[in-house]
């Protein structure tokens, strides 16, 4: 069985925001010293835990009801929905009569709306996009003669900037589904290439105590902080990693893991 690097090193699971931020003040000492691969290090571990806040930030954004990219998907559904009640209003103002404008009208009801208005405007965002796909061809084909002659061809062409658009939502909040599985691998990649830049710059200067303390300072600082928040039975803050601010609602999941120190 092959054990992470990061459980041979005595630590608490430091979120990622603090690692970076360990890691920069490692980098800034690195470069004092002259002693460039471990500044090369500093910059893989600022690179890896760079990625892994990502895929937490993106986490958080697509549990979140209320995304960018799912909300504006409902604001062009809405939009969409009015597109449809309107040109249902048209068709039925139209159906009115005898004539062959009112036939084409009644026939456009049928074919565009065979369950009616209500059962079109509430599928699912993608049952909806594939059904409004499927109008608008028609509405250039076997429908064209029958959208033009009722009035609704300015409606038609405005559903169709609205499904290139809806399209695009689903598709960019498709893009940000994040499991929470991605966020346990990347977290794990994370502590692995951290704990490889603790032991990296405990084997080149581990020997000189001054040296040694002034580069691993903030990452006892850090360690003593969330250790503290352990004993205390509070949970742990994440921080930015530039300015070393708390960030808000931002805390350690409830299934990480401590190792024994």
């Amino acid at each position: 069985m092959n054990h992470p690097l990061f459980d041979f090193l005595k630590s608490r699971q430091l979120p990622t925001g603090r690692r970076m931020f360990v890691a920069q003040a490692m980098r800034q000492v690195a470069e004092e010293l002259g002693d460039t691969e471990l500044v090369a290090d500093c910059d893989a571990s600022l690179a890896v835990d760079g990625d892994t806040l990502n895929v937490e930030q993106n986490y958080k954004r697509s549990k979140s009801q209320s995304s960018n990219a799912r909300g504006r998907a409902m604001e062009v559904d809405a939009d969409i929905d009015r597109v449809l009640s309107g040109m249902h209003a048209v068709a039925e103002g139209q159906s009115v009569g005898e004539d062959v404008t009112a036939d084409q009208a009644r026939t456009f009801l049928v074919e565009a709306f065979p369950e009616g208005l209500f059962a079109l405007v509430t599928q699912s965002f993608e049952e909806q996009l594939a059904n409004m796909n499927v109008l608008l061809e028609r509405f250039d084909n076997d429908l064209a003669a029958h959208v033009d002659a009722i009035g609704v061809r300015r409606h038609a062409d405005k559903l169709a900037d609205l499904v290139v658009e809806f399209r695009a939502e689903l598709e960019k909040d498709s893009r940000q589904q994040v499991s929470y599985a991605d966020v346990k691998n990347a977290r794990a990649k994370g502590l692995e290439q951290f704990a490889h830049l603790i032991f990296r710059a405990l084997a080149a200067h581990g020997t000189d105590a001054e040296t040694r303390d002034r580069l691993l300072a903030e990452f006892q600082r850090q360690n003593e902080i969330v250790a503290d928040a352990y004993r205390r039975n509070r949970p742990v803050e994440d921080i930015d990693p530039e300015t070393g601010e708390p960030v808000a609602d931002d805390t350690v999941d409830d299934d990480v893991v401590e190792p024994v120190v």
